[in-house]
């Protein structure tokens, strides 16, 4: 699956959150909104891209009081802080620090900065 830009700072956003989180919480976090008109485009949004994440089992959601609460999954991992990174001789540097690592089958196979 190919992930671009919004993927990895919604896989970003739910790494540093820590704790289930619903689409319009993310919506009010990750854009500048104008009005509630913005809000519910941006939720709609949001969802699209969370049922890809879904699929590919880098996210989980738990439904709970008619509301879906998202989170990583464990084979999705957020590092914070770190200007750059080194692993087996390649260097990485992400932005302002913060890396997505992907692992599938024990394996790691992505780095997303």
């Amino acid at each position: 699956m190919k992930l671009d830009d919004i993927d990895i700072k919604i896989l970003k956003f739910l790494g540093k959150l820590k704790k289930p989180v619903t689409t319009t919480d993310m919506a009010k976090e990750l854009f500048a909104l104008k009005d509630e008109y913005d809000l519910k485009k941006k939720d709609n949004f949001i969802r699209l891209r969370l049922k890809r994440l879904l699929k590919a089992g880098l996210v989980a959601g738990k439904e709970e009081n008619n509301h879906t609460n998202y989170v990583l999954c464990a084979d999705c991992i957020v590092i914070s802080g770190l200007p750059r990174i080194s692993i087996n001789g390649t260097v990485f540097k992400g932005q302002k620090g913060d890396y997505v690592f992907i692992i599938k089958g024990g394996f790691l196979e992505q780095i997303l900065s």
